[in-house]
């Protein structure tokens, strides 16, 4: 398939063409759709597979000026961004420290109760399932959060290690 100038008509135009290529790379690379010209721009820096890269996980810091270059954005000069991203590390950290204690204390909770069994029986009949049944929702729900802990301090380091990254490639412009 060939693709002819309008203006010219015995001159071939590839630029459609290598338009859709582009496209359909981008595409398949960082499952995102993005305009033409920013794929093209992207694609024609010093380094596209970083830019790609940064890109796929964060598009606004990767930005172009009026002139199609690379410019650092606004947002990597603040530092309260930076601020805000260790904040998000560190309340993930307390996060999963206090949700490990919460499993440790419940998991020691529900031995003792399971233990002592037969002399909480004996002085509330009625009590030792409500206990057990609380104490088992409770120590489930931990568990559950613990998990999700892990889950944010993963994405608070993901974050951070982006950022870095998007740093280290506008500083070697």
């Amino acid at each position: 398939m060939e693709y002819y100038d309008i203006s010219d008509s015995g001159k071939v135009d590839n630029s459609g063409k290598n338009n859709l290529n582009n496209s359909l790379i981008f595409r398949k690379i960082t499952n995102k759709n993005a305009p033409i010209h920013i794929v093209n721009l992207i694609f024609n820096c010093y380094d596209p597979a970083e830019a790609i890269y940064i890109y796929a996980r964060a598009e606004k810091y990767i930005n172009f000026n009026n002139h199609n270059r690379l410019e650092k954005p606004r947002i990597l000069e603040r530092k309260n961004h930076k601020f805000l991203l260790n904040l998000l590390f560190y309340l993930a950290l307390l996060s999963l420290a206090i949700n490990i204690l919460l499993v440790i204390l419940c998991t020691q909770f529900l031995l003792i109760v399971i233990k002592n069994f037969e002399e909480i029986q004996s002085k509330s009949p009625n009590s030792v399932i409500l206990i057990l049944s609380i104490l088992l929702v409770f120590t489930i729900v931990s568990y559950v959060s613990t998990i999700f802990s892990f889950r944010m301090l993963d994405d608070s380091l993901s974050g951070l290690r982006l950022y870095k990254k998007a740093i280290n490639f506008y500083d070697t412009l």
